[in-house]
C-alpha cells in the first residue's frame, strides 16, 4: 500500500500512506487483474491491480462508482485510484462480501431490478467525466473476423437491431460480478462501463443465466427486469441473438465456462430463436 502513487482517495490526506499495519488476502479474478482483500486497522477494503496486460482508465472507474453510490446504485464504493512502482493501475473500493452462493432464484428477482435501475440511470448527471462510446463490433465481438460463419450472422444482425448506444450499461453483468453482503447484493468489475444499448446487457445477462442456471431462472429474471423496463419482444430477440453469438465467439477463442449441460442450454437457445442456426454450435463443440 504504501509502495502506491495515489492520485485520488477520499481519505484525508496521507492516510494510505501512513497506514502500518495491513494484511493482504488474495481473492478470486478474472483474466485482466490482481484482486486482494485488504485489513487495515479494523477496515476492510478491496484492492484491485491491472498487471495482467489490460490498461483501462482507472480514473473514469473511480469516477464512476463514486457518481453512482451517490444515485444510490448498488455499487462498490471507491476509495482511491493510482498506480503501483511498476506503472500498473490500482483501485481501491469496499469489501462487498461473497459471491452468491444460496436462493439464486430469489436473488435474480433483485438483480434485475439492479440491472434495471443501472439502465435508467440519468447519464446527464455524469458532470465531472464523460461515459466512453466504443465500436460495438469490435468491442464485444474481439477476432470476429476469424469466424466467417459467426462474423456474417454477426453483421446481419448489427444491421438490422438499430443499437441505440445511449444508456449506461455495465456490459459484463452476470453473477460472478455481484457480491452478497448482509442480504444486500453489489454489483462489480465495471471496467466495460459506457454508453450502450440496454437491450444487449439484459440479454447478454440472461443469455447467461439460460446457459449456467436454466430456462426457469432465466424467465424470473427477464419477468421481473419487464417490471421496471421492458422491450419490443421482437427487437429483444435480435438481441439475445447477439448475445448467443457473442458466447460462442468467446467460446472459441477463450474456452468458457461449462458445466455438464453447457451445450445442452446453448443448443436449446440456438434452436429457440429465429436468427440463428444450429449450425454455429459445430465448431464449439
Amino acid at each position: 500500500m504504501k509502495k502506491i502513487r495515489w492520485c485520488a482517495t477520499s481519505f484525508r490526506n496521507d492516510f494510505l500512506a501512513e497506514i502500518k499495519d495491513v494484511q493482504l488476502a488474495p481473492l478470486d479474478a478474472g483474466l485482466e487483474a490482481e484482486v486482494m482483500k485488504v485489513d487495515v486497522e479494523g477496515a476492510r477494503f478491496v484492492l484491485k491491480i491491472w498487471n495482467k496486460g489490460s490498461k483501462p482508465d482507472v480514473w473514469f472507474q473511480y469516477c464512476l462508482l463514486q457518481t453512482l453510490n451517490e444515485s444510490g446504485i448498488a455499487v462498490s464504493k471507491s476509495y482511491g485510484y493510482g498506480y503501483d512502482e511498476a506503472g500498473n493501475a490500482v483501485l481501491l473500493t469496499s469489501f462487498d462480501g461473497v459471491p452468491i452462493e444460496d436462493d439464486v432464484e430469489g436473488a435474480l428477482v433483485k438483480l434485475a431490478e439492479i440491472l434495471a435501475k443501472i439502465h435508467a440511470f440519468p447519464v446527464a448527471s455524469c458532470k465531472d467525466f464523460s461515459l466512453p462510446r466504443y465500436d460495438f463490433i469490435d468491442y464485444f465481438y474481439p477476432q470476429h473476423e476469424r469466424f466467417s460463419d459467426l462474423n456474417r450472422v454477426l453483421e446481419q444482425l448489427v444491421n438490422s437491431a438499430k443499437i441505440k448506444q445511449t444508456s449506461l450499461i455495465h456490459g459484463d453483468f452476470h453473477l460472478n460480478n455481484v457480491l452478497e453482503k448482509d442480504g444486500r447484493f453489489t454489483v462489480i468489475d465495471w471496467t466495460n462501463g459506457q454508453l450502450g444499448d440496454p437491450r444487449y446487457d439484459l440479454a447478454w445477462a440472461y443469455v447467461l443465466i439460460r446457459i449456467y442456471f436454466g430456462k426457469k431462472q432465466q424467465a424470473v429474471f427477464l419477468s421481473e427486469y419487464k417490471k421496471h423496463l421492458s422491450f419490443p419482444l421482437e427487437t429483444l430477440e435480435r438481441f439475445e441473438a447477439l448475445a448467443c453469438l457473442r458466447w460462442l465467439l468467446l467460446d472459441r477463442i477463450a474456452d468458457m465456462p461449462k458445466q455438464e449441460d453447457t451445450y445442452a442450454q446453448v443448443k436449446q437457445l440456438l434452436q429457440a430463436n429465429r436468427y440463428l442456426s444450429l449450425n454455429l454450435l459445430e465448431l464449439n463443440d
